[in-house]
């Protein structure tokens, strides 16, 4: 029977516990409980900081335990096209900012004893064309050049090593990809903030933020005050309509995945047999990987939704399933859920101060790393730590023209770049 909730709240239920009273006066108030806005809190806490954390939902029970679990770290532009837009130097920062980052991530994790289920199994990606496989080894080769990492080229002929598909015409390796389980992560994170002396609040809004800092807070109808000296807003596509400057810069888009029945072991080491994580060369890319356990296979991919039919989606997802791997067939899907990410203009994770108050948003799809390591940065920025720069605090992205909370062109979006795939032959 089909479950509406993710797969991964099977093992861990995004969970406050006991409830501490609201704080009239505190150093810092943070926007947002998920992977950015903890990890900011943490970072402050242990700095000596008193911290509260709001959310106007469950801690955790966002895109912080319903992602993908895979630690790609990824930028929507290549390096080479980074490099071209931005600058040598300032493109090349980019992507060693990501080494750094996906490093810290492990570190962290084995700092603070959080069992997550990480492993480092590789990531694959799929060339959906010979053609896109020639883009793809030439930015390989570029990018192993430029940053002296080792991005494997699997040939067609290769790539059964690492996945029983014919779909793909060859494809790169990552080994220093890795995954976990999202919301174990989350539930470390947690206690971690926690054992750090983070005050967090569930199901409390914060509906206006004035003076040099006064923030009101809505929770079960009451209006409350509290004063502070620093403010950080880490919703990213979880914002409401109480700051229309930021809902006009980031685009919430919802990514839903799917799960399958139990699958025999057999037939599992079959079609992944490094037990790696995937995803596609393409404008609408598909991304997938085995549960921690090696039962079952997740999918997902960004809304694939005609009109608002959640069974639709859940039928999409598993004919994409299916296409890759025609042996699960049979097999049937048991979880269906769905998540926000945030885009902004330039599709580029951002960092940016306006009127004082710090803002962190716009992962792309790529939040499992960025989020916590950009979290780390904006509280980096309330400690004055300049040794801990990041090349990601820019100005504000741009507002997008005729949008103002409500992103009625994703559709056409969609449609454009599934047509493109189409034209391309993917």
């Amino acid at each position: 029977m089909l479950q509406e909730i993710p797969y991964w709240w099977h093992d861990a239920l995004p969970t406050l516990g006991a409830r501490k009273a609201v704080e009239s006066n505190c150093d810092v108030v943070i926007i947002g409980a998920g992977y950015t806005g903890l990890s900011a809190a943490i970072e402050l806490a242990r700095s000596g900081k008193s911290v509260q954390v709001f959310d106007r939902g469950i801690a955790g029970a966002g895109a912080s335990s319903m992602n993908g679990g895979i630690l790609s770290g990824n930028l929507r532009l290549g390096l080479k096209a980074s490099m071209d837009a931005y600058g040598e130097e300032v493109g090349l920062a980019f992507y060693n900012e990501g080494i750094v980052a996906r490093e810290a991530f492990r570190e962290f994790a084995k700092l603070e004893a959080i069992d997550c289920d990480l492993k480092y199994n590789g990531r694959f990606t799929g060339a959906m064309t010979a053609k896109d496989f020639e883009a793809m080894k030439r930015a390989a080769t570029f990018e192993n050049d430029a940053l002296g990492t080792n991005i494997r080229i699997l040939e067609r002929i290769n790539q059964n090593e690492i996945i029983g598909s014919n779909i793909y015409h060859g494809g790169i390796l990552r080994d220093d990809i890795g995954s976990i389980h999202p919301a174990k992560f989350f539930q470390g994170l947690l206690r971690v903030a926690i054992d750090a002396g983070v005050i967090i609040h569930e199901n409390t809004s914060v509906t206006d933020i004035s003076g040099q800092f006064l923030i009101q807070i809505l929770h079960n109808r009451s209006i409350g005050k509290i004063k502070c000296k620093n403010v950080i807003v880490a919703t990213n596509g979880y914002g409401d309509n109480s700051n229309g400057w930021l809902r006009r810069r980031v685009v919430p888009i919802t990514s839903r995945m799917i799960a399958t029945n139990i699958i025999s072991p057999d037939i599992i080491s079959k079609l992944m047999p490094k037990m790696g994580t995937f995803g596609e060369a393409r404008y609408l890319a598909r991304y997938y990987r085995p549960s921690p356990d090696g039962t079952r296979i997740l999918l997902g991919g960004r809304d694939v939704l005609a009109g608002n039919n959640p069974n639709g989606a859940v039928k999409k997802l598993t004919d994409n399933l299916i296409t890759i791997f025609p042996e699960l067939r049979e097999i049937g899907v048991q979880y269906h859920w769905s998540g926000q990410v945030a885009f902004t203009r330039d599709e580029m994770p951002s960092l940016f101060e306006k009127n004082g108050i710090i803002y962190v948003c716009g992962y792309c799809g790529s939040g499992t790393i960025w989020a916590p390591w950009l979290g780390r940065k904006a509280a980096h920025m309330i400690m004055e730590n300049k040794k801990k720069y990041t090349v990601f605090l820019r100005q504000p992205p741009k507002a997008i023209p005729m949008y103002y909370g409500w992103p009625w062109f994703l559709p056409f979006v969609i449609a454009w770049f599934g047509l493109w795939d189409w034209i391309k032959g993917r």
